[in-house]
């Protein structure tokens, strides 16, 4: 399996394979506070960063001027990305699991304007503890909810020739159903779009979960970052709607505005309230109509970019690290070969 490294403008270089030489570590920063009466309080880091050591042996001279390249500047002051190959899934731990990880949309984002809203719920959910919840609007302009990609980029770095999956699943919380259509955008250096290859669209509906995939091969020449996106074709989603009546007992009303014989409206999620009784119900009877719903949300759960041929079963998300290299220590086995073991320490 090989690593890939470097700035994705300038290509990305495939490591040698370390075969046995790997060590991983991931850290999360935590202080313990201990009150006088013995409790303890852990505030913890909002996210990990993580440590790897790739140690080879027998490494000729041109492949070990390469991993110095990036250790002495001649590649640029860095950080560079670092795909590894050993992760499965390549987004946030926030975004593979859709706002659990700090309950709230860190990571998603949505057009300006659209009048598209994010959210994190904590119900419908399919995994848990949270969903993502994205609102429309009943005549859609944009339709399009966005993964934001790793700090600098302007997407998530693909190496050439190499395949790739985005997977995830999607219920509706409103009316009515909505088709959704996955969709990998390949971007160039500039992070303009070079295209795009759609999944099959699928339906989001109330109390179901519905799983989309999107795989292409190998990314489409000129492109060096893929984008992750839901795609909604623009148009009306609700053409009209209705409230809810409710009855109340009220003499005279004090919870809600009222006007003597006529409708009061007090906002777009207010109730309104006609200040008469209708004939036969009775003096003490008020009529509350609450305002129609104006929106349908959606709700997406479980999401993996994946650098793999096909959908695969989910694992939590650890992002695409930004790293530099700390340490590149070597020994000679015999000239001009060399044993070398190179420290990548995550930054940001």
């Amino acid at each position: 399996m090989t690593f890939y490294f470097g700035k994705p403008a300038a290509g990305l270089v495939a490591l040698p394979h370390p075969l046995r030489g790997i060590v991983p570590s991931s850290d999360r920063n935590s202080t313990i506070h201990t009150s006088s009466a013995g409790g303890r309080v852990v505030d913890m880091a909002t996210r990990t960063r993580r440590t790897w050591s790739l140690a080879w042996s027998w490494l000729d001279t041109v492949t070990f001027s390469t991993l110095e390249e990036f250790f002495t500047g001649g590649r640029g002051p860095g950080p560079f990305a670092l795909l590894d190959p050993g992760r499965r899934n390549h987004l946030t731990a926030n975004q593979s699991a859709t706002t659990s990880a700090s309950n709230d949309a860190t990571g998603f984002a949505v057009a300006a304007g659209s009048g598209e809203l994010l959210a994190s719920a904590d119900a419908p959910i399919l995994r848990g503890p949270r969903s993502l919840r994205w609102s429309l609007p009943p005549t859609v302009t944009s339709g399009v909810l966005n993964l934001d990609p790793p700090q600098g980029l302007f997407g998530f770095p693909i190496p050439a020739g190499t395949p790739w999956t985005w997977s995830g699943q999607v219920s509706s919380a409103g009316l009515p159903s909505v088709t959704i259509t996955p969709v990998l955008s390949w971007r160039r250096a500039d992070g303009s779009e070079v295209s795009a290859t759609s999944g099959t669209p699928v339906a989001a509906v109330v109390g179901a979960w519905t799983a989309f995939s999107v795989s292409l091969g190998t990314p489409p020449a000129g492109a060096l970052y893929v984008r992750p996106q839901l795609r909604i074709t623009p148009g009306v989603l609700v053409t009209a709607a209705t409230g809810t009546d409710v009855t109340d007992i009220a003499s005279p009303p004090s919870r809600y505005p009222a006007v003597s014989g006529r409708v009061a409206v007090a906002g777009p999620n207010s109730p309104l309230v006609a200040g008469y009784s209708p004939r036969g119900w009775g003096a003490s009877y008020i009529l509350v109509d609450r305002a129609p719903a104006v929106s349908t949300d959606v709700l997406v759960d479980q999401l993996m970019l994946d650098m793999f041929a096909t959908a695969r079963t989910w694992v939590v998300g650890t992002g695409v690290p930004m790293v530099s290299m700390t340490s590149l220590r070597e020994s000679y086995r015999l000239l001009p070969d060399r044993d070398v073991t190179a420290t990548f320490v995550e930054v940001g």
